[in-house]
């Protein structure tokens, strides 16, 4: 349910904070840190915690995390929560 969506690119969110932290990226941020870059499609992280969560949800789509109620994966241990 995206409910949330950005007036320069048009990326749409299903959370306010998700809006919140894609404009303070790098892509609508010049003054934006770019400390840690991805590799495989050039997206920068202040930390690179988020580095490597990136990488394993979106490049190599690891999803360790299973709902016991309907079976799905996630990636994110906080996803698997909502």
């Amino acid at each position: 349910n995206a409910g949330y969506e950005c007036d320069l690119c048009h990326d749409k969110f299903s959370r306010a904070y998700n809006l919140k932290q894609h404009m303070d990226s790098d892509k609508h941020n010049p003054s934006f840190p770019k400390l840690h870059r991805c590799e495989d499609c050039d997206r920068r992280f202040k930390r690179k915690l988020d580095l490597v969560r990136h990488i394993e949800s979106v490049h190599k789509m690891t999803k360790n995390y299973s709902c016991s109620m309907c079976s799905n994966s996630f990636a994110r241990k906080d996803t698997l929560r909502r």
